[in-house]
């Protein structure tokens, strides 16, 4: 059962971590995706620097969400990873 709430554990942050990843890279595209659905709303047009800032927001949004993902799944993982070797170990 412990063995089993390892592994269930390892495959969580490792989810988080591989998600956090895909964010980072994709980010650009997502923030695209979020202002063309925010000049939707505003009717289909907007001043272009308005749209630059909703971008750059946008963009930036994902790519904290991501690098937040990938750090805490990147350091629980060597967390575990050590946790257990230090149990092996002794």
């Amino acid at each position: 059962m412990t063995s089993l709430k390892k592994y269930w554990r390892v495959g969580l942050l490792g989810l988080f971590f591989i998600a956090g990843l895909i964010l980072i890279s994709n980010c650009i595209g997502y923030g695209e995706d979020l202002t063309s659905e925010i000049i939707r709303r505003h009717g289909g047009s907007m001043d272009t620097s308005t749209y630059l800032i909703y971008l750059q927001e946008s963009i930036a949004k994902y790519k904290t969400l991501g690098t937040v993902l990938a750090v805490f799944g990147g350091s629980g993982l060597i967390a575990e990873m050590l946790l257990f070797h230090i149990k092996k170990v002794n």
